[in-house]
């Protein structure tokens, strides 16, 4: 797939899903203050979709994550413990 220019680029760490009975809505950001809650505030990005676009994504998203492992290994989904450095 070729790249276009000017098409914007978003890194995020936090994702939120909301849904009614017509749409889906996913709000994408990044965590800004690692010991407090998420809130508002931590997303920059919001796409709204039917639930048909979202489980075709879905499905998109479970094959492309199945190559991905089989490739490249288990993604673990364990949260990482920190190593205290006192």
């Amino acid at each position: 797939m070729e790249e276009k220019e000017n098409v914007p680029v978003y890194y995020c760490n936090i994702a939120q899903i909301e849904v009614n009975i017509y749409d889906f809505n996913f709000k994408f950001g990044i965590k800004k203050k690692r010991n407090e809650p998420i809130s508002e505030e931590d997303f920059d990005l919001q796409i709204i979709m039917s639930p048909q676009h979202a489980k075709s994504l879905l499905e998109a998203l479970n094959q492309t994550i199945k190559n991905y492992e089989e490739n490249f290994g288990i993604i673990n989904t364990e949260p990482v413990k920190q190593e205290n450095h006192d």
